[in-house]
């Protein structure tokens, strides 16, 4: 009685300090937390599931109510929560629910326990009126600097950093459009797509090798020039997920929509000979399924991959109907006997004219003429490199120009002495395996529709123990698709972006939020479930998502919008500090330093020995899986073995290793500090030094900030010459966090 008592006196004062107890806001995060792993989606102990209000309420095979609207006397769930016998509390594992908990599950219950759906699962309404956040400032607000707005916009829009031209002339212009016609070039600059699309790759899992063990070539960076440029163009939204999704299954499929398709292919998986064919199939199925739930519902539907979700209310019958859009696809891998799986499947070559197909033909007939020197002087012999000889042994159908060619580059055993009589033949191949790939047509893995496979639940995931079989539909919790709608992946990418899907519109606003403030109105954009947070502002989040839609799915609108609202040219006390990517912090020193080549597209170009300051935008540096670029990795840039929604953002003394010692930063330093002596010839040491920091940051110094750069020049210039001084002055400018900060 004494506990009851407790109880109703804490609602009480629950009640009257925040309001009315919701069941959304307040009672879901409490039973998800502590209850739902039994008595949800998955499991239903004792017959209760507490997820759904008609099962909650309902008089169980034991003749009690869990919960019993009105009275929580009568409520079973009371009464286990507040036990203190320990075989009937609950939950039986884990934390028992706090004092506060127990009042407000009380007190919603004394209401009448009423359910709400879950507000991701249900239609975004836009409210008449948009957010204050979203209004252009008004004469009386406070904003940023034009500096500051000039260089925050220009670092959002094109991840480079502005000109010092272009910030001096925002300066001197003081009409009240000025900043948006800044706005509207950024939006039109080449360089937006190449910003924006380093974001989608991540969600996409993009490549340029399979990772793993064997880290071979995925012929991928067409469909990465896809996207810069869908994004250059403004592609609709809904256009841009249907193309990536079921381009190939559109009438008349151009190339180009048949490269959008290579953001299936990015999935890998291990490839090594004693892996079973079909479960890796399967793997790469699961992959897309994950992806497609992460990147376009902002919902983990990998736990229903074994059982039913713990949380969200997905069942395993949900997950591979959903798995059966994707497992018509033709047979993606090929083993190749003593060797190991190739990734190929689906491969689109672009044409090529006669001239440059001879070029082709004549390398891989050489490569092919240096295979056989090599065969008939080990004659009988087999070779005690372990490459070779898994190559000797293999049918000859299968000893590919190609193939000699990537075994020969990248997996000829390296330390191993080469016998003398063929060791000029291996030499020739690796020289004749570079000219290949540059001779080649460019080619891109796509996904193609083959015959359909028959579906079947896996149960607890494995590919030796199918269960029931299912056919594509998409999940029984949202809305249902189209009646007209085709059976196939291009049927499930027109529900993915319909107006009646609730989830995508939201997700991709929420994650483009993100990217300006550090944080999304939704703190958790890879999870819109019910373990997820909730909206820090869901009618700000609604009426974004509602505009875009109704804006034709335009991305460069919505974000048109934000740029020029009043939170966006909040002062910077006001506005996140953001450390850059680790792309953009490179990019951005070479911008600095003048040495960025731009173009759009390209293959791509690896960062090594040879070419240590590769002078092209980090997008188009080659995206080696299992050997990442070191410093990005410092940086907190993913591997893109699996989707990412949402990149981590460290702070460790390794970062500022990086920014002083590697060989891109000291050659953007030497470049910095080229420039204040090549543009300002004669000029002196306090006007150099404050051309070099508006430079780095675009803001003029402060005097304490002007008299350190000065006395670090003076003194390394006692010790050597004015360009080794400047490059010391500018390698500790772009290390510091305001240069890399936005």
């Amino acid at each position: 009685m004494i506990m009851r008592t407790a109880i109703v006196l804490a609602a009480l004062m629950c009640s009257t300090a925040h309001g009315a107890v919701g069941y959304a806001r307040d009672v879901r995060p409490i039973l998800s937390q502590h209850c739902f792993k039994c008595h949800g989606t998955d499991q239903q102990k004792g017959g209760l599931r507490l997820d759904q209000g008609e099962r909650a309420t309902a008089r169980l095979k034991s003749g009690e109510r869990a919960i019993v609207p009105g009275d929580g006397h009568a409520s079973e769930l009371l009464r286990r929560i507040t036990s203190t016998d320990e075989d009937e509390v609950m939950p039986q594992k884990g934390p028992r629910l706090s004092e506060a908990q127990i009042a407000t599950l009380h007190e919603w219950i004394a209401a009448g326990a009423k359910y709400e759906p879950h507000w991701a699962y249900v239609k975004p309404v836009k409210p008449a009126t948009p957010s204050a956040k979203l209004m252009p400032p008004s004469t009386g607000d406070a904003q940023a600097p034009r500096a500051t707005l000039i260089r925050r916009a220009t670092l959002d829009l094109t991840g480079l950093p502005p000109a010092l031209e272009e910030v001096e002339a925002l300066e001197r212009d003081d009409s009240p459009e000025a900043f948006e016609r800044v706005v509207d070039r950024l939006l039109k600059s080449e360089r937006f797509g190449e910003k924006w699309a380093r974001h989608w790759l991540d969600l996409a899992r993009y490549g340029d090798s399979a990772g793993y063990q064997h880290d071979m070539e995925m012929p991928l960076w067409l469909y990465r020039n896809w996207v810069i440029r869908a994004f250059n163009a403004d592609m609709p939204f809904d256009q841009f997920t249907i193309e990536q999704l079921a381009g190939d299954l559109l009438p008349d499929a151009t190339a180009q929509q048949r490269i959008a398709t290579g953001f299936n292919r990015c999935a890998t998986a291990t490839l090594g000979a004693d892996n079973d064919a079909e479960e890796l199939r399967t793997q790469l199925v699961w992959d897309r399924v994950n992806t497609v739930g992460t990147t376009f519902l902002g919902s983990s539907l990998e736990c229903a991959q074994c059982h039913n979700h713990k949380f969200d209310p997905f069942t395993q019958r949900d997950y591979y109907s959903l798995f059966a859009y994707f497992n018509n696809t033709a047979n993606e891998l090929t083993f190749h006997p003593g060797d190991h799986y190739y990734i190929t499947g689906g491969v689109l070559e672009l044409p090529i004219n006669d001239r440059e197909r001879a070029a082709l033909e004549a390398v891989r007939r050489a490569i092919t003429d240096e295979f056989a020197q090599i065969e008939r002087k080990l004659g009988d012999t087999q070779s005690n490199l372990p490459t070779l000889r898994r190559l000797l042994v293999s049918p000859p159908e299968t000893r590919t120009p190609e193939r000699i060619a990537y075994l020969f580059l990248d997996e000829l055993d390296k330390g191993q002495k080469l016998p003398p009589d063929i060791a000029p033949h291996i030499e020739r191949i690796k020289a004749l395996a570079h000219q290949l790939d540059e001779a080649r047509a460019p080619r891109s893995l796509v996904l193609e529709e083959t015959k359909p496979r028959t579906t079947r639940i896996l149960l607890r995931g494995n590919v030796g123990t199918p269960g029931d079989e299912v056919r594509p539909a998409t999940p029984a919790a949202l809305p249902a698709l189209a009646e007209e709608a085709p059976p196939n992946r291009l049927g499930l990418a027109q529900w993915i972006v319909s107006g009646g899907n609730p989830l995508t519109a939201r997700v991709m606003v929420n994650r483009w939020w993100a990217e300006f403030f550090g944080s999304g109105i939704v703190a958790t954009p890879e999870d819109f479930g019910l373990q997820g947070e909730l909206p820090t502002d869901q009618a700000l989040l609604d009426w974004l998502a509602c505009d875009f839609m109704e804006h034709g799915w335009s991305m460069k609108h919505l974000l048109r919008r934000i740029v020029l609202s009043r939170a966006y040219r909040a002062p910077a006390g006001q506005f996140p500090r953001i450390r850059l990517d680790a792309e953009a912090v490179r990019d951005n020193a070479l911008s600095i330093a003048g040495l960025l080549r731009h173009g759009i597209g390209g293959k791509p170009v690896p960062v090594s020995g040879d070419n240590p300051v590769p002078d092209t935008r980090s997008i188009y540096l080659r995206h080696q899986r299992g050997e990442p670029y070191a410093t990005f990795t410092t940086f907190d840039a993913p591997d893109r073995f699996a989707c990412t929604a949402k990149r981590p953002r460290s702070n460790t003394p390794l970062q500022a290793l990086a920014l002083l010692n590697d060989p891109c930063f000291t050659a953007a330093a030497r470049g910095v500090g080229g420039r204040v002596l090549k543009e300002l010839p004669g000029a002196g040491t306090q006007d150099r030094a404050t051309r070099l920091f508006r430079l780095c940051v675009s803001r003029a110094p402060k005097p304490g900030e002007l008299a350190e750069l000065i006395s670090l020049h003076d003194e390394k210039l006692a010790r050597s010459d004015e360009a080794e001084a400047w490059f010391v002055v500018a390698n500790v400018l772009l290390n510091l966090d305001e240069t890399i900060t936005k």
